[in-house]
């Protein structure tokens, strides 16, 4: 396909029509759309700093691969009332709050109330028979892959970054599902000591 050249050049183009033409397989325009949406990581970087540096360098790289892929599963829908950067600001908003609230539940479900369970699975060594038993028997129990994710955590010391390449998933989704799954240990666990003190 031919390509324009004034609409593609220069900070005067048509934004609706670079989109358009981008979703028609324009490699010019595919090529002018993906330099604009560079400023994605630029705006979450700043939205980082105005809220205090809440995420850290790899965890804005992560956000920026995911806000991306939001932003273009959602080009069909771009009207061309502004341009393309204020348009993809709101994504990077959403996708930035929806991030720090993330972080915030993994914040306190990291905190007191699974640190029994954390230190048996982080320290099975230390641990006598019974227990390491019943953690194997819970584990087990565990949809994956919840399990999956608790065994490369900690038996195999595995960082999350790790073991999202080798569950093909993003390091975020193996996060939810890691704290996901020590808070169904904690529970187990809190009704199998129930059970024996009963």
């Amino acid at each position: 396909m031919t390509t324009n050249p004034v609409i593609l050049e220069g900070r005067t183009h048509d934004d609706l029509a670079i989109v358009q033409r981008s979703l028609l397989g324009d490699d010019a325009a595919q090529a002018l759309l993906v330099a604009r949406l560079s400023c994605v990581s630029k705006i979450l970087h700043s939205l980082n700093e105005r809220m205090g540096n809440r995420l850290q360098d790899q965890d804005l790289a992560d956000l920026s691969q995911d806000t991306l892929l939001v932003i273009l599963g959602k080009l069909s829908i771009f009207e061309g009332r502004g341009r393309i950067e204020s348009w993809a600001y709101r994504f990077c908003f959403l996708e930035y709050m929806n991030r720090i609230r993330r972080h915030i539940r993994w914040s306190k479900l990291a905190g007191t109330q699974l640190e029994s369970v954390s230190d048996l699975v982080a320290h099975p060594q230390e641990s006598s028979f019974l227990e390491l038993d019943d953690l194997e028997t819970r584990i087990r129990e565990l949809v994956p892959p919840e399990d999956q994710v608790i065994r490369l955590k900690h038996l195999e010391q595995r960082t999350f970054k790790e073991i999202a390449k080798k569950l093909d998933l993003s390091p975020n989704s193996v996060k939810t599902y890691y704290y996901r799954g020590l808070t169904r240990l904690r529970k187990r666990f809190q009704l199998l000591r129930n059970e024996q003190e009963g």
